[in-house]
């Protein structure tokens, strides 16, 4: 759902040690290359051939001075040193004379290659799309890659997107990944690492939290990887190798206490607001407090999304009786149990109750992301004691705050045009009626060729007309 080409490498365990140490170092040095670089914190490789009478020299420091070792002979030239070390490290290097690209000078690299505005998406379109494939695009809003509902038409298929916005498709058992371009061709294929850093353009503020475990005198931060969301591969690699050593944490990154300023800031290149968590939860599926499941402030949630919960509370006959930074307490006429908010793996997208402290846990990635909050709504149906139609009642009970909204929205008004009832009461929403009306008027009425539609389903043109004529008029 969220990982790219270095995350994927990361969950898998390796130890992203490139065969090519300078392939994020775009914008770090552009005619020499350095003979050494600091490639994670500890770890340092031999980029330039050194003389024999420099290598033997800097053999005796790190063994001796530095009490590290070599690399083996069978490995990427290099040598580890003890972390506490590292600065020692560079400043004998520096005394040897020798070019060092130090994993500081990098992060700063990195950092500067970001843009610090965002730009938007443009107008919404309809555009065709090959038929036969699954479709996601990348949500700006949420970072999450969301499923396109195609709409099917005997002479090709298509979906409402926005101008700008990426997307990919599975294709022989290859990922490819398009940008959504303006007049003309409507889609550009792209490589996944460009892609992502596209994406990053358009990614709205978010928030990520940062979690501390302490084990006596030693003690690392650790950040969830589905609290970081779609990264673009320069920025997570430059944070992999900020681990104070190789050992990987699958789902994790960590880091030494003392660079929790230096992560904060360095987020900011993409818009990441990096907070301390409060504490953990070990949920079914959580090996232990250290992969425990960090729990989310209320007020590190999007107001909208926790108005969407209570909006479905009161339409199955329940309250809210109080709210605070930690937690909603739900109250039914034979029922009472509370809901708590928490961070956790892609996988783990579904509520979990705990029966002994009557609560519930509800992961961020499933209200971030409507179309995954069916589990978490049916689940509260369920306890309630009602038949419902879930997407339905979703639907009028969501305040709209992204992208996936918007399309979930707009899904369920072409699939449903016909149930007035339904469609009566999405249009006496104010909010909703103005998302709804713009919308046309942007990609429908927009359309002043009409080219655009012409792959839409049959007749979903005439009666999208024919219903915000109606439903704008009253």
């Amino acid at each position: 759902m969220v990982a790219n080409d270095a995350q994927c490498s990361y969950l898998r365990g390796t130890s992203l040690i490139s065969l090519n140490p300078t392939e994020y170092c775009n914008q770090c040095f552009s005619d020499q290359e350095p003979d050494i670089i600091q490639y994670r914190k500890n770890q340092f490789v031999i980029h330039n051939r050194l003389t024999q009478k420099n290598y033997a020299k800097l053999k005796e420091i790190v063994t001796e001075e530095l009490k590290g070792k070599m690399n083996n002979e069978y490995k990427i030239s290099g040598f580890t040193v003890p972390t506490d070390q590292c600065g020692r490290a560079i400043e004998f290097l520096n005394g040897l004379e020798l070019q060092v690209h130090d994993l500081y000078e990098h992060i700063g690299k990195v950092f500067s290659g970001f843009p610090i505005e965002n730009s938007s998406l443009g107008r919404s379109k309809f555009v065709s799309l090959p038929e036969g494939i699954e479709w996601q695009f990348l949500d700006p809003d949420t970072r999450l890659w969301s499923k396109i509902d195609v709409l099917i038409n005997p002479n090709g298929n298509g979906a409402n997107l926005k101008e700008g916005s990426i997307i990919k498709c599975r294709y022989k058992g290859m990922e490819r990944f398009f940008f959504v371009g303006g007049k003309g061709k409507e889609l550009h294929e792209v490589e996944k690492r460009a892609a992502y850093n596209l994406a990053s353009r358009t990614f709205t503020q978010r928030t990520a939290y940062w979690a501390t475990h302490q084990v006596g005198n030693w003690g690392i931060g650790v950040i969830k990887l589905t609290s970081l969301r779609a990264v673009p591969d320069d920025i997570f690699n430059a944070l992999a190798r900020l681990r104070p050593v190789q050992k990987v944490i699958p789902h994790f990154l960590y880091f030494s206490l003392v660079d929790y300023e230096l992560v904060k800031q360095f987020l900011k290149s993409i818009r990441i607001d990096l907070k301390k968590c409060k504490g953990f939860e070990v949920l079914p599926g959580d090996n232990g407090k250290a992969s425990g499941s960090p729990l989310i402030p209320i007020s590190g949630i999007d107001s909208k999304k926790i108005t969407t919960i209570c909006n479905l509370i009161e339409s199955l006959g329940g309250r809210v009786i109080s709210q605070n930074d930690e937690h909603l307490e739900i109250k039914f006429e034979n029922d009472s149990y509370s809901i708590w908010f928490v961070e956790r793996d892609e996988n783990q997208t579904y509520a979990e109750y705990v029966v002994e402290s009557q609560k519930f846990y509800i992961p961020l990635l499933a209200i971030d992301n409507i179309k995954t909050f069916s589990p978490i709504a049916k689940a509260i149906i369920n306890r309630a004691k009602k038949k419902v139609d879930i997407k339905k009642l979703v639907c009028l009970c969501l305040e709209v705050t992204n992208e996936t909204d918007k399309q979930f929205l707009l899904d369920c008004v072409f699939t449903e045009t016909d149930d007035k009832e339904f469609i009566t009461k999405i249009f006496s929403n104010k909010d909703k009626k103005s998302i709804l009306v713009n919308w046309y008027n942007e990609s429908v009425k927009g359309d002043e060729t009409g080219e655009e539609w012409m792959n839409a389903p049959e007749g979903l043109w005439r009666k999208l007309s024919k219903l915000f004529a109606n439903e704008v008029s009253h």
